[in-house]
């Protein structure tokens, strides 16, 4: 990407962080851009860096193994990666980086060099990633991500699309509800829809407020619920054998295989109701996948 490219990218994620952290008033967040550092490293620079490292303690990082043994490419430059973002450790004096448990390699790393090249210690903090049931993740490389700057009807709709699995972990790694409650609703046998709404409101609420958080559910409600969306005007289709065959004749999907995907990540619904491969459809159902969505005649 080009550093115009990457600028744009950082004033997305700054708009989105705003939600949760100040950059203003006292002691504000500060920005900086690791580029002002490391494009000013000389080669002597990098060479001293990579000296703190041993080839072997690379040679154990889960992904690159994972990679190796499946016979994918791995070159130099994305072996360096953990240390120089290691090193931005050092540029910026860091006493503690948090990030998720998938970062865990390149943040020790930085503990590695802060210590060695600064001594002191540097404390790493890990948090879990958002996942379903099924470990996939949440977020732009899967095409199910959220944006917290999302209009708030758009956020409802979108957190009541995820499948029913990752209900608890959403309880869990974004709300402040106490964690004997989140165990209840996880035992109880109630319909998860009933879960799964409470669990909109509350980060709309969350990340913009409870008016708004009330306008979303409401048009939630009456648009899925109350079945106005089967009197909308949408594309129509016929019913093409199975369900994955009427997402790619309906244009929601591109193939079959991506038909598959938006299934297995609970991303489909049929009638409201999230589906999954054995789901039969039939005349006057409302298929839907994000914003695509198509009447069956």
């Amino acid at each position: 990407m080009t550093r115009e490219e990457l600028r744009a990218n950082a004033r997305d994620y700054l708009r989105q962080a705003s939600k949760i952290v100040r950059f203003d008033g006292d002691n504000p967040v500060e920005i900086l851009y690791n580029g002002d550092w490391l494009n000013k490293l000389t080669l002597v620079d990098i060479l001293d860096i990579a000296g703190h490292f041993s080839w072997q303690q690379l040679a154990e990082r889960d992904l690159y193994k994972e990679r190796i043994k499946s016979g994918e490419t791995l070159n130099f430059r994305e072996a360096l990666y953990p240390l120089l973002q290691g090193y931005d450790s050092v540029s910026m004096n860091v006493d503690l980086e948090q990030g998720g448990v998938d970062q865990t390699f390149n943040m020790l790393a930085g503990r590695q060099l802060v210590r060695q090249m600064l001594g002191k210690e540097k404390f790493v903090m890990t948090v879990p990633l958002l996942a379903d049931a099924q470990g996939t993740k949440i977020g732009k490389t899967e095409g199910n991500v959220i944006g917290l700057t999302d209009a708030p009807s758009d956020f409802y709709g979108k957190i009541m699309s995820l499948g029913d699995d990752a209900i608890i972990p959403c309880f869990t790694l974004l709300t402040d509800m106490p964690l004997e409650e989140i165990k209840k609703i996880k035992n109880s046998k109630e319909n998860p829809m009933i879960f799964k709404k409470q669990l909109a409101f509350e980060l709309a609420k969350q990340f913009n407020d409870e008016s708004s958080a009330k306008v979303a559910q409401e048009e939630f409600e009456t648009r899925f619920q109350k079945g106005d969306l089967a009197s909308a005007e949408l594309p129509t289709v016929k019913a093409s054998g199975t369900l994955i065959d009427t997402l790619v004749s309906a244009a929601i999907a591109e193939s079959n295989s991506a038909a598959r995907r938006l299934i297995n990540e609970h991303a489909v619904k049929v009638n409201g109701a999230v589906a999954d491969v054995q789901t039969k459809i039939a005349s006057g159902d409302i298929i839907k996948a994000g914003k695509k969505a198509a009447k069956i005649i």
